[in-house]
């Protein structure tokens, strides 16, 4: 297993309230932790992952991976806010109090070489 770690930095002087989800996919776009053709284990929460971060701090999630198959894979972590207020719904540049906040960190690339 491969420990791993997202990162969430809020850069505001409110208290974010977020869903936080994430991705693997191989080199094909496929998902590669779910489903018939998954290729990755993986041990902690990967999916609806409920995070509140305090102003001007950061919050880590921790899990981890194992990869059965060598190959190129994408993660990718992702967002979204609960209960935004006007200064993000204007930072998002959304009015609408409806309108869900989705927010995405850059992909993370890992280029799997060997399965021990």
């Amino acid at each position: 297993m491969t420990p791993m770690e997202v990162l969430v930095r809020n850069n505001t002087r409110e208290i974010i309230k977020m869903s936080l989800s994430i991705t693997c996919r191989d080199v094909a776009g496929e998902n590669c932790v779910e489903g018939s053709k998954g290729t990755v284990l993986w041990s902690g929460v990967l999916n609806e992952i409920t995070m509140e971060v305090l102003p001007l701090q950061e919050s880590r999630h921790f899990f981890s991976l194992y990869f059965l198959v060598p190959g190129e894979y994408t993660l990718v972590a992702a967002a979204v806010i609960d209960d935004a207020n006007n200064i993000l719904r204007a930072r998002a540049k959304t009015d609408s109090p409806d309108e869900p906040i989705f927010c995405r960190g850059p992909p993370f690339h890992v280029r799997v070489t060997g399965t021990v």
